[in-house]
């Protein structure tokens, strides 16, 4: 069995190989300071209004709240999901930031109504998924 030994001349040389590869390739390194992202935030919610009693094709529910304070804030959407007699209900916004980029004071507000339908008629609950948590509220619906 014949054993093979690399010397130091062939190390240097294959360093020096590896070295002219990176070099020839363009690679350049990335600042760890370089940062982007975008990420779903939940609003903060500061008024739910739904009426005692509502009709099956005219279930109103109005939000109002904000999303950030900042211009990296902005509306994304809101998701409704109903089962049986309860509706879940979480209004998002998106925050981007990205390194170097400026952003200001803003607020982000918003006020909305929706106008829900129900093919039941009874109680319904609302459960509101908002930043602080959650929140409740419920109509009779006939």
């Amino acid at each position: 069995m014949r054993r093979r030994f690399i010397l130091p001349v062939q190390l240097t040389l294959i360093a020096a190989g590896i070295s002219l590869v990176h070099l020839s390739s363009g690679c350049n390194p990335v600042s760890i300071l370089d940062e982007e992202y975008d990420v779903a935030v939940l609003a903060y919610i500061l008024v739910v209004e739904v009426p005692d009693t509502s009709s099956q094709i005219d279930i109103r529910i109005t939000l109002q709240g904000t999303i950030g304070e900042s211009t990296a804030y902005r509306f994304d959407r809101i998701n409704v999901a109903q089962t049986d007699s309860v509706f879940r209900i979480a209004v998002w916004g998106r925050e981007t930031y990205k390194t170097g980029a400026t952003y200001g004071p803003r607020n982000n507000d918003f006020d909305t109504t929706l106008v829900l339908t129900s093919p039941r008629k009874g109680m319904h609950y609302f459960d509101i998924v908002a930043a602080q948590g959650m929140l409740y509220d419920s109509t009779f619906v006939h």
